[in-house]
């Protein structure tokens, strides 16, 4: 484990937030966030929302070199009904995924570093990783923001962190957790 200043989540215990759901949990919704790599790994997390709003990282997906097949092949046997995926996809490959394989997928609103960050507020009070999820643990407890030479702290991680399951959980997370990030707008019906 890397021992960096400025972790991000410096006080996770295992006890607390790494632990699997009680066997009688009811879920309400399945849903799976993809960050996909190249040279990095390619991550899937899936996530359950439980009858209590407690979010669930029940299930990963993380190789490096993976093709195309192989996520698509690890959320067909899982029968994914919804999948979120990196708010950079162009609309030319998101409408080739859902064209190609019959994928209900779309990009997530959780384009800034910043979205994705406020997303996982709550980790060990609502939001939860399984011991399924190893790889999104490892990354949680290993993150570390970057610090300028004036030593403010950058809204981006220090060189060398990996941030694919951390940013393929904020994907997910981001479909149950939308109205934080956009708030509804009234508007004055005359």
């Amino acid at each position: 484990m890397l021992t960096v200043d400025g972790l991000a989540y410096e006080h996770l215990q295992a006890e607390d937030v790494f632990i699997d759901p009680h066997p009688e949990t009811v879920f309400t919704r399945t849903v799976y966030g993809i960050d996909l790599g190249v040279v990095s790994p390619t991550s899937v997390t899936e996530w359950k929302l439980d009858q209590s709003k407690r979010k669930w990282a029940t299930d990963e997906f993380y190789r490096s070199n993976a093709n195309e097949e192989d996520w698509i092949r690890w959320l067909a046997d899982r029968n994914a009904m919804l999948v979120l995926c990196d708010p950079s996809s162009s609309d030319r490959q998101v409408e080739y995924w859902r064209k190609r394989y019959g994928l209900n997928i779309r990009r997530s609103r959780a384009k800034s570093f910043g979205d994705r960050f406020r997303l996982w507020k709550g980790l060990g009070q609502t939001i939860f990783v399984s011991r399924s999820a190893p790889n999104l643990w490892e990354e949680l407890q290993n993150l570390a923001q970057k610090r300028h030479r004036n030593g403010v702290w950058l809204e981006e991680w220090a060189e060398g962190c990996a941030d694919h399951a951390w940013d393929s959980g904020a994907y997910g997370l981001s479909e149950f957790m939308t109205y934080q990030m956009h708030p509804i707008k009234f508007r004055r019906v005359a």
